[in-house]
Formats: C-alpha cells, structure tokens, sequence
C-alpha cells in the first residue's frame, strides 16, 4: 500500500505547480484570495495538499497567508519591483557568465526547450503564459551558474518580478534576448554572455520602468 504521506507530498507539488503557473500567467491576481474550497474542486484535491501548495507558494513570496483571513497572491509595490530590477540587473550578468563556464549539456537542452515552448505560446497568442517560459529560462539559467547562493537569492526576486519584463518589451523581442544568450553560453564565451545578460536587463530599462509604474500608481 503507498504510503499516505508520498501521496500528500505528490499532490501537494502538482497543486504548487499548478497554481504557481496560475499567478505567474496573471490567471490569480495580485491581491486576489486563494479560495480554498473553490480551487480544491477546481484542482480535484482535498484541502491537505492544497495547504501544503500554499505554505510552499508563502516561501516562494508569491503568496501572502493573513492569520484569520487566508492566503491571498501577493501584491508587489512599485518600490520592491524597482529593488528587484536592481538586483537582478547586478547579478544576473554574473550568472550568466559562470553558466558560460559550467553548464551541463542537460541544462543547454532544457533551456533550448524552454525557449521553443516561449515561442510557440507566442505564435498561439498564449502571451501571458509565455512570460511564464521566461520566467523558467532565467530561473535555470541561475541554477546553470553553479553558484547555490546566487540561485537560491534570485529565484524568488525573479518570480516575483515576472510582470515587469512585460513592461519593458515584446515578447518577441524577449526570446531573441534569450537566443542570444543562450548561443553565447553554449559557445563558453564568459565575457559575451556577461554582457548580452547585462543588454537584455538593461537599456534604459529602470527609468522606463519607473515611468510606467508611476503612471500606473497615478491611474489608480
């Protein structure tokens, strides 16, 4: 008989992941409630596994649990996405540059896949769902550098700034980025993928952001 606890821990990863794609594609809103009897029917589980999924999507900062009143998508501030974009903009190029070094040709395949996926849900019109893709190639891409606390302190930045990339540019425009880089890691060229990750991050992109985000809280 399967152990109780292995099924709890395999559902509870499918609802993550299932409700991960649902905040990163915009589908959950920020600030919006997870309403636990409606998307336990909806995912077809019991509440254990689907508390597990949001205990996990807290860790992530992806979702805010209110004692008292539930878990709710979190609401990021025009201030912490500019924070974030700083961040990354500092450190991604660094990532990018020890990925040059030390990435596995298993992780060169997943991210080639990654960004074929982005592009056919831009062809299918599937555009929030392919900021998703981006949000994976960058994620691995972090992972690929070898560096854990480089990972470990940008995945949760990158998830959480998901919508901005959207701002700032096409989704087209985006995954010709990610070839970019990506050629330029599969080639070992350290300084090259430095740069190219420090071009796709930049450009002018902070203080069009804060244009748009300002412009954003003003219409409010």
């Amino acid at each position: 008989m399967e152990d109780s606890n292995a099924v709890y821990q395999d559902l509870s990863t499918k609802v993550y992941n299932s409700l991960k794609s649902m905040i990163l594609s915009g589908e959950l809103e920020q600030g919006q409630k997870l309403k636990q009897e409606q998307l336990a029917e909806q995912l077809g589980v019991s509440r254990t596994p689907l508390l597990q999924a949001t205990s996990r999507l807290a860790k992530d900062k992806l979702v805010d649990l209110i004692p008292r009143r539930g878990a709710y998508v979190r609401v990021v501030s025009s201030k912490e996405m500019i924070d974030a974009f700083d961040i990354r903009s500092s450190l991604e190029p660094l990532g990018a540059e020890l990925a040059s070094k030390y990435i596995s040709e298993e992780n060169i395949h997943t991210l080639e896949s990654i960004l074929d996926e982005q592009e056919n849900k831009i062809k299918g019109g599937q555009i929030r769902e392919s900021f998703e893709e981006d949000c994976k190639f960058h994620i691995l891409l972090m992972k690929s550098s070898g560096n854990n606390y480089l990972y470990d302190y940008l995945k949760n930045i990158i998830n959480m700034q998901l919508s901005t990339e959207r701002y700032l540019k096409t989704p087209e425009e985006s995954v010709l980025e990610h070839r970019l880089i990506l050629q330029a890691i599969k080639n070992h060229e350290a300084y090259s993928s430095r740069s190219k990750m420090a071009m796709h991050m930049d450009h002018g992109a902070k203080e069009q952001l804060e244009e748009i985000l300002s412009n954003k809280e003003v219409k409010k």
